[in-house]
This record gives structure tokens, sequence and C-alpha cells, in this order.
């Protein structure tokens, strides 16, 4: 690696966007109508930006994540808005929160996250603005640069992250490869240490992509930590021309299309694990878009894009840090058509089915179903859990994950993986929760799994015996779309000495019951919900909006609908659930095996 930095052209800047760069990116900006409105909303973020404090070091419990969060969005905004304009006050603005945070006493190495996101925006700032930094800012913020970013990823009590398999390898590695491109002519030696370290452990996380795009910790996630990786591949590309394979990692590339796909027809994601069902502007998937010359990915951006542009930014936040990107990334919308496919399978860690009955508007249907298992990186115990959209609604929902802080100074320890651990006490933790089986009333086994046994346009179906074990001989789920109805079945073995089984699915509807059918109301729409060919089933409604613990979120409107069904020892049962979007039709009942 060290010949590679030798021989490198060391001109500022080189991280993103060069300077033999800006003429063409400038005219392709010019000649988009919305890139045109984009960079008018960066420019007028920036000048907002202006008119408030610089930031100062303010620690939220164990992290100072959300300022080194913060950094980013100034640092690309500012910085962005200074190379479209030339504009002097851009220019000092983005100096002085380089010098702002360069002069914090350190970034919390402690928790590396906050490192390696704040020596990413130093770094390119330092790249961008090097030129024109004065000799001793110059040096002030090189020096935080190399002391309070590089050197600290070299201390032992921080280098867990080095060859870990989740976010933190990508984010962290990211920052130190964005930091070494920054200043590799003054330290070529630790430059050439810390990019070869990140190529060589990059692959640990994004290994699990493979083998089809499918990202373990849930798509808000993939976000965070596939932004970091592109972040890498696109700095090591203009800095040093190569990305050294890391592109080529499987699974990669695909992703892009996971993302695309995990998102429901008017915006909500299928959000399982400790994601948030929203996420807006996606910088990266233009990075994807034009690496993979597939306009198509795009497709919800051109959608996405345009709302965004109409609400004013809070630039008090650190939301949509990485949003100027996608100017640098853009190739504009032309030719940009829906997606080819209505479903799409990813398997892994954390396999997913996805089925849609087409791309053309917001009252399009959709539903998801998960495999994976509880021991993933921020996962739940969701095995075979769902969502399912119609009519420009959510009626079945994932209610997403806990808020880390709150929980975290309650005293519980959030991050226990044991089976007793007291995450799974946390009510949307555990499968209680969410929309999938809970049998005798227990929790899904932590190393349990479910995966994918058959994926077709119309149907997903997953093996969870293993999620169940000890508690179920065997437990199939399937989920399937036709026409203007989804129909849900389980097939289950109970064990010798019987159980009991509830089904329940989360809803924000109003739900009213009559024997064996319930409907779901909400802005003036309904679905129907049928436990088909079952007319004895008790079906109830449990109130979720308070968990029972303080810290615990509320969760506003919600219920859940449910149902018990005994079953005796060794008994083989079925159960099977219809939601009907349209009129209740006579529906034929299936075996899995003939789906």
């Amino acid at each position: 690696m060290l010949e590679h930095i030798q021989k490198a052209q060391t001109e500022h800047p080189r991280l993103l966007l060069t300077k033999s760069e800006e003429g063409a990116w400038k005219e392709r900006i010019s000649s988009d109508p919305l890139l045109n409105k984009t960079k008018d909303y960066v420019i007028n973020m920036a000048e907002a930006m202006i008119a408030i404090p610089v930031l100062e070091r303010k620690q939220t419990g164990r992290r100072l994540l959300s300022i080194s969060r913060a950094c980013i969005r100034r640092i690309l905004c500012l910085g962005v808005a200074w190379r479209l304009t030339g504009e002097q006050r851009f220019l000092d603005r983005t100096r002085d929160e380089l010098l702002a945070v360069s002069n914090f006493s350190d970034w919390n190495p402690s928790h590396f996250l906050d490192v390696g996101e704040m020596t990413t925006a130093v770094a390119i700032g330092y790249d961008w603005l090097f030129h024109e930094l004065d000799k001793e800012s110059k040096q002030i913020i090189k020096t935080a640069l190399i002391e309070k970013g590089l050197k600290q990823s070299l201390n032992g009590k921080h280098t867990w992250f080095v060859k870990s398999n989740n976010n933190w390898n990508q984010v962290c590695h990211g920052g130190m490869v964005l930091g070494s491109l920054a200043i590799m002519e003054d330290e070529p030696e630790l430059a050439a240490q810390l990019i070869a370290r990140a190529i060589k452990h990059t692959p640990h996380a994004v290994k699990l992509y493979a083998p089809h795009g499918a990202y373990p910790e849930g798509p808000g996630y993939w976000t965070y930590g596939t932004s970091y990786t592109v972040l890498t591949i696109a700095a090591l590309e203009s800095a040093l021309g190569s990305d050294f394979g890391l592109s080529k990692q499987k699974g990669l590339m695909e992703s892009s299309d996971y993302y695309q796909q995990v998102s429901g027809p008017f915006g909500l994601f299928f959000n399982y694990s400790d994601a948030g069902y929203r996420d807006g502007v996606c910088p990266i998937m233009y990075w994807f878009a034009r690496k993979r010359e597939k306009p198509s990915l795009l497709w919800r951006e051109k959608q996405t894009l345009p709302e965004m542009l109409e609400r004013e930014a809070d630039v008090s936040t650190h939301h949509f840090r990485f949003f100027p990107l996608l100017l640098i990334w853009s190739q504009g919308f032309e030719g940009v058509t829906k997606p080819e496919k209505n479903y799409w399978r990813g398997d892994g860690k954390t396999p997913i089915g996805l089925h849609r009955s087409g791309w053309q508007d917001a009252n399009q249907i959709f539903v998801g179903i998960k495999g994976g298992t509880p021991s993933a990186n921020h996962a739940h115990m969701d095995i075979g859990s769902f969502v399912f959209d119609a009519h420009g609604e959510r009626w079945v929902t994932d209610l997403g994950g806990e808020h880390y802080h709150r929980v975290e100074s309650a005293g519980v320890r959030l991050w226990g993986r044991d089976q007793d651990a007291q995450r799974w006490d946390i009510f949307r933790h555990n499968n209680k929760s969410h929309n999938t089986l809970v049998v005798n009333g227990e929790k899904q086994r932590v190393k349990g799994s479910g995966e994918i046994i058959k994926h077709t346009e119309q149907a997903t179906v997953v093996n969870l015996s293993h999620a169940y074990k000890g508690q179920l001989q065997s437990a199939r789920r399937g989920i399937k779309l036709v026409d203007n109805y989804v129909v849900l079945r389980d097939e289950l073995v109970a064990p010798a000495n019987g159980a009991s089984v509830r089904w329940g699915i989360a809803t924000d509807a109003k739900i009213s019951i009559d024997k064996n059918k319930a409907v779901l109301t909400k802005n003036g729409k309904a679905v129907n919900v049928v436990v088909h060919k079952q007319d004895d089933v008790n079906l109830r409604i449990i109130d979720i909006e308070k968990p029972g613990k303080d810290y615990e979120k509320v969760n506003k409107g919600f219920n859940m609908l449910v149902f018990e069904v005994p079953l005796e020892a060794n008994e083989n049962a079925s159960i099977e659930v219809v939601f009907y979007t349209g009129d209740i039709k006579d529906v034929p009942s299936q075996k899995l095996d003939e789906w």
C-alpha cells in the first residue's frame, strides 16, 4: 500500500470530487431541473447554518455521536455550497467548524463510532479546503486528524471493530481510510498501515451481504453501514485510482436492489430488527445507479427527493448528513424507469421475501416476511414476522427498535445475547410484540433461526422450526399475495405434551371483531382479516400502547389482534388467515407444499 501512496497524485482536493471534475459536475447539475433545485436547497441549508453557533463538545451518555454526525452534515453542506458558488462566507464557516471540533479535548474514542464519523467529516473538510486554509489552521486540523482520529484506532482499547462483522467495522474503517487519504503525503507509513488494514478487514462485514444483498441489520442500518463502505470505495478510487477489490465483494452491489425492494409503495420500510420505518433520500443509491449503470435504482429516489425539497430543513440536527453527496454522485434522472420485478428474495444471515402488486402508486399491496436469528446484530425475536401495506396504509406493523440511550440510562444491559439477557425483556425486542407466533408464552430461541425454503413470484415460505426448538416439533410459515388478498399460513407439529400457540399482529388501525373475522379501519379505508375455516376461533384485542416499563417507548394507538390455538400432543395443525383488500371471496385452502 505504501507504494500506491508514494505513486499517487498528492494534489488536493482528492476525496470524492477532484478539482478536474468540478466543471463537468457543475454542468451536470445545471442541466437537470431536479438536481438544480437540489443545489439551491443545499445552498439554502448552508446559509442557515451560518446563522447558528459552531459545534460544541456535548456528550450524551457514553456517546458524542450526534455531534460527530452534525459535523459531517455541516462540512458536506457548507463545503458543497462553497465548491458550487466559490463564496467566501461558506469557506469561512467550514473552516470555523473544522477548527471548533479540532480543538475538542478528544473525539470520544471509548465509543469509536464517534471517532470514525468525526474523522470522516474533518478529512473531507481538510481536503476540500486545503489550499484556502492558512498555515496555522491547517496545522491544527491536520494534527487533530492524526492524533484524535487516526492514531486512536491503533489503541488496543478501541480496536475491537477491526475484525467485527457489523456496521462498526464499516464506519470505523471508513473514517480511518478517509482520514488517511487526506494526510497521506505527510504520514505515508501511517496512512498505508490503516488503509491496508481496512482493505483486509472491511470484507468481514461486507461478506454478510452475500449472496443477494439482504443486510442482516435491516434497511436503516444498511444505509448507515453501506454509506461508509461506499465512501471508502469512492475515496480510494478518487485518491488512489483503485478500490482494491472492495466493490467486488459478493452481494454488495446487489444490496442496492435490496434497499429499493424493502421499501413499500408509499415509502415505509419492512423495518425489522432495530431499523426505523422511514429513511427519506438515500445519497448512496445515486452512486449505485451510476456504478451499476442501472437508472431504475432511482425509482424511489425520483419520488422521494421532490418531497424532501418541499420541506424546510432543520439545520441544527444531524439528520440526512450525507444528503449533499447526491449532487456529486447523481447522473440525473433521465431514463429512470420502474423496477422490473414485483418480488425479491434475499438469503444470508437474515433472509427475507418481498412481494408487491406493482410499482405504479402508493395504493399497491406490499408484504414482506423474514427469517433470520435473534443472535444477529441489532436483531429482535421476530423470526416469521411480516408487514402488510395496502390502500396507502400500513395495516400490519413492526413497532421498531427502542431508544438506546434511554434504555441504557435505566441500567438495562441492552446488548446481551444470552437467552435470559435483559434485551429480551424489552417488549419491542421479543416475539410478543411482533407479527409472529408465541408458544406457551415463551420467547423465541436466541440461537434459533429461520430460513426461506420456497420463494416464487407470489409466495415465500420460511422454516421456523429452529426458532421454536423445544416448543414445537416443527413450524413453517408462508405468505402469498394473490390479486386483492394475502394469505398467511402456518403449519405446525405439536410436541409430545401439546402446546398453546398465540397468533398475533400489531396494528394502529381500529379493530372490530365478529367471530372469526376482524375489520381493520383507518383513514376511511378498510381491510378484512379472516381466520380461514375456523368459525370457533376467539379473536381478541390486546392494548399495547404502554408496555409497562417507564423507559420503554409508548406505542401510541397500537393494539395486538390475537387468538390462541390449543394443540394436542403430536398434533399436526394449520392456521390460515386471509387479509382481503376488497370483497371477501372464497379462497381455496392449500398446503404450503402446494404453493
